[in-house]
């Protein structure tokens, strides 16, 4: 296995573990500051904004259009490693957030 399949195959596996944990979530739940970007084309971009155990919703929007023109689910295994790197950061600053709220409900 080359080192770049087991690098995204790691990933993958720690997205899905901190998942497994907390259950998916949203951008929103995190209060990021952007979305990682799926792909693009022309006018039209594809984000990342939505994580489950597999994979993630891709929101296509078009440029200027605040409004969401379709929603795809993409598998982990079909994402660039940058946008998994971008969503494993997000995934862990979801389970920090998780953790300090379990940590206040336990206390």
């Amino acid at each position: 296995m080359k080192k770049e399949e087991k690098q995204k195959k790691e990933t993958i596996s720690q997205i899905r573990t901190i998942i497994e944990n907390y259950g998916s979530f949203t951008t929103f739940d995190v209060d990021a500051d952007s979305s990682p970007v799926i792909g693009t084309l022309g006018s039209a971009f594809m984000l990342a904004e939505h994580f489950e155990l597999n994979g993630v919703d891709g929101y296509l929007y078009l440029n200027g259009d605040e409004n969401e023109r379709d929603i795809e689910f993409i598998l982990y295994e079909n994402l660039s490693m940058d946008c998994l790197e971008e969503i494993l950061l997000l995934a862990q600053n979801y389970e920090a957030e998780e953790m300090k709220t379990e940590k206040r409900i336990s206390n």
